[in-house]
């Protein structure tokens, strides 16, 4: 695609109807490849208030600013169920500024709308200001493989509001200056239940949690070296726990290099740690 507003494919509700993908008809098969070459473009789009799925077993490389690889939206047209995203193989970001591998848009009423970096798949970032997963307005992110990538300012997964949710088992491991693993705002919840988080560079974060947001580390390591913050938990009334109810408390393991703090929380008047 080398022309702006474009899909690849698209299964849409528009002007009062839709169309269906069900869940196992709409793919980018194994040998397929979709190529996003423009602005505010996307590889793969499904938008229905129905239980039915996109699924990506190739390739898609976004190649142009403020474009996305897939993306899944909870339509309003029906009420049916919650359509699903899923990305076996290789979401490949390598180039602009505000792009993102996956995103999931919950209309912020009825129902969600889901996307999954299953087992063995790959999301991978360059360029500055880009995201691996987005969820919003209600949207859900599952993890559970790999996000990685260099460049400045990356975000491997970003909750955006207080009805998303991101869950992550995987790995993420993001290398340049103002990076994060994941950004959980605004009230969203997030759950770490293993794997790992790779942060390197100057100013970046493994875990940033902003305004009264619901942020658990059930297992796993989480790593930032070379300046910035471990764990970051920002403004009165938010809160980072660590550990599951009943688990080992060495289920858990934090470590901030050379230049890093392990525990950063802004306001001084307020116990935040759990």
């Amino acid at each position: 695609m080398g022309g702006g507003n474009s899909a690849g494919i698209a299964v849409l509700e528009e002007g009062g109807s839709a169309i269906r993908a069900y869940t196992n008809n709409v793919k980018n098969t194994g040998t397929g490849t979709i190529n996003v070459g423009a602005g505010n473009s996307i590889g793969m789009y499904l938008k229905l208030g129905e239980a039915d799925k996109i699924i990506n077993d190739g390739i898609i490389n976004v190649n142009a600013g403020s474009s996305v690889g897939m993306r899944v939206d909870r339509g309003a047209l029906a009420s049916n169920g919650n359509p699903i995203a899923d990305n076996n193989k290789d979401i490949k970001v390598t180039a602009g500024e505000g792009s993102m591998g996956m995103v999931a848009l919950g209309n912020g009423t009825a129902g969600t709308a889901t996307a999954n970096n299953k087992s063995g798949a790959k999301i991978t970032l360059a360029g500055n200001k880009n995201v691996g997963m987005h969820a919003q307005n209600g949207g859900k992110i599952n993890n559970a493989s790999s996000i990685t990538g260099g460049g400045t300012t990356l975000i491997g997964m970003q909750i955006y509001d207080n009805n998303s949710e991101g869950n992550h088992s995987g790995t993420i491991s993001l290398a340049g200056a103002g990076s994060t693993g994941v950004y959980n705002n605004g009230g969203g919840k997030f759950t770490m239940t293993d794997g790992s988080i790779t942060t390197s560079g100057g100013n970046t974060t493994g875990v940033f949690s902003n305004g009264g947001t619901n942020t658990t580390i059930e297992k796993g390591t989480i790593k930032s070296t070379g300046g910035g913050a471990t764990l970051y938990a920002a403004n009165n009334g938010t809160k980072i726990n660590l550990g599951k109810t009943g688990g080992n408390a060495t289920d858990v393991t934090l470590t901030a290099g050379a230049g890093s703090v392990l525990f950063y929380h802004n306001d001084d008047n307020d116990k935040r740690w759990n």
